[in-house]
């Protein structure tokens, strides 16, 4: 009787931790800073912000960066010195640091 009963309470005590398991939502997987485009701040080899699949729409540079790599699929990073992307481009190519007056980017 006894071992029917710690039997009994075990299969309850695994029932509830694996219901309590499957009732955790899932975590997103971290964006790979190794696909689409990347931003670094070289001097201090930190990581940025990644673009995983970057459009050909206006973007800002994100604060702090001073690097870009294009990882996949890019063929040029156009920056801008006017938050809209309007004005004059500059090309960068997909591996170049990033000036201060650049504010913005669109890529190719």
């Amino acid at each position: 009787m006894r071992n029917a009963l710690t039997r009994t309470v075990i299969g309850l005590a695994s029932a509830v931790a694996l219901a309590g398991v499957a009732a955790t939502p899932a975590t997103a997987a971290p964006a790979d800073p190794e696909t689409g485009l990347s931003f670094y701040a070289h001097k201090e080899f930190k990581f940025i912000k990644n673009f995983p699949q970057p459009d050909t729409g206006c973007h800002l540079v994100p604060a702090g960066a001073d690097l870009l790599v294009g990882w996949s699929d890019l063929t040029n990073v156009l920056a801008y010195s006017t938050p809209d992307c309007s004005g004059q481009a500059s090309s960068l190519g997909t591996l170049r640091s990033v000036d201060s007056g650049d504010v913005s980017f669109r890529t190719e």
